[in-house]
């Protein structure tokens, strides 16, 4: 196996936000087998809320992503 590949881990990532249960079983069987094969460290569920966008946006904008307009709203 190449050195940059891990070994397989058979340990979901920790769900940071949203419900994994909550899910169809195609949505959770697709996620759960492509956490497997890429190994995240985390993952997040999106629910579409105007309060997750906000959470998004302003994290965004302290790492230096994205920088908020002073004319303008841009959110």
């Amino acid at each position: 196996m190449p050195p940059q590949l891990k070994a397989e881990v058979n340990v979901m990532p920790k769900v940071v936000q949203g419900d994994l249960q909550s899910l169809p079983p195609e949505a959770r069987d697709f996620i759960e087998s492509n956490a497997k094969l890429c190994q995240p460290e985390s993952i997040h569920i999106c629910d579409g809320s105007e309060e997750e966008n906000k959470k998004i946006l302003d994290l965004m904008v302290e790492q230096g992503m994205i920088k908020q307009l002073s004319k303008y709203e841009n959110w």
